[in-house]
């Protein structure tokens, strides 16, 4: 496929595109003793958002401001996993090569050198390393899903003479737990964290999570229920994390209001089952917009 751009009749290079990627999709599956493994391959593209692809400028404050960038092109993500799962465990290793990632840009405004440009730009190759078990285990009234993940970017930029490099791992922890108490009774309580590393050229310098508690109760099979659900108890949900890019640092810090118990009661009505069958091809469109 072939698109080309003019812009007052001139032709625009860089915005006109030619389309000839194949997009494989290879897998294996076998048995070794009780453990199933598998092994795949695929390549796919991921397109920008109609945001990022948007040149309007939106005012954040007198000091930043964040457009999007119409000449940024796709990204082709080369995609190999293989994963494993015995009694109920499952470990999952994955490598991924994103060809013209996108990434979150910082540069000054020609007007004014005082204020900070967020946007987006296209880079060579973005490579990242993840592993992660999960366990899911029932024992009795409780059962979980329990998982570590840990996500190892391989990305070093060269600016201004200098390597900067973003090859510091995250860790992800997590578990998610229900308590069937009986007699249309349950509680959960699910709890994550995520450590200090590099996502991208982004540097997370403060370590997040939290955890959140609820008990339910319902009747009459399930048509009515009532949830008592506590939010983020320790008041842990926080963000920070700087925008490394040139010779600009963005900081940002954010602290979120999340703490809160809430009761909730539902009722359920009969709803009558969309005859509709098909696969939603648009979705992909819309997610995009």
């Amino acid at each position: 496929m072939q698109y080309d751009y003019y812009q007052n009749g001139i032709h625009a290079d860089d915005q006109s595109r030619i389309f000839r990627n194949l997009f494989p999709n290879i897998s294996l599956s076998t048995r070794i003793g009780t453990v199933q493994t598998s092994l795949s391959y695929s390549a796919i593209t991921n397109r920008p958002s109609y945001d990022q692809l948007s040149n309007n400028y939106t005012y954040a404050n007198r000091f930043i401001w964040q457009t999007g960038n119409p000449q940024l092109k796709h990204e082709y993500i080369h995609n190999v996993d293989l994963s494993g799962m015995w009694k109920f465990f499952q470990l999952r290793l994955s490598y991924k090569d994103s060809r013209d990632a996108i990434l979150f840009w910082v540069k000054p405004v020609a007007e004014s050198k005082s204020i900070t440009l967020l946007t987006r730009k296209n880079i060579p190759s973005l490579k990242q390393v993840s592993a992660q078990l999960v366990a899911f285990p029932h024992w009795g009234i409780w059962s979980t899903q329990s998982y570590v993940a840990l996500l190892k970017p391989f990305l070093t930029l060269h600016e201004e003479g200098k390597d900067i490099k973003f090859n510091r791992p995250i860790w992800v922890l997590g578990s998610n737990n229900i308590f069937d108490l009986g007699r249309g009774w349950t509680a959960s309580l699910d709890a994550s964290f995520t450590s200090k590393g590099n996502a991208q050229n982004v540097e997370i310098y403060k370590p997040k999570g939290y955890v959140d508690a609820s008990v339910t109760k319902e009747w009459q099979g399930g048509r009515w229920s009532l949830q008592v659900k506590c939010t983020d108890i320790f008041n842990s949900r926080r963000d920070g994390s700087r925008i490394i890019a040139e010779r600009f640092v963005l900081d940002q810090a954010s602290y979120f209001d999340s703490r809160e118990v809430s009761i909730t009661l539902r009722y359920k009505f009969n709803v009558t089952r969309s005859k509709y069958k098909g696969t939603g091809a648009g979705n992909e469109e819309k997610g995009r917009l």
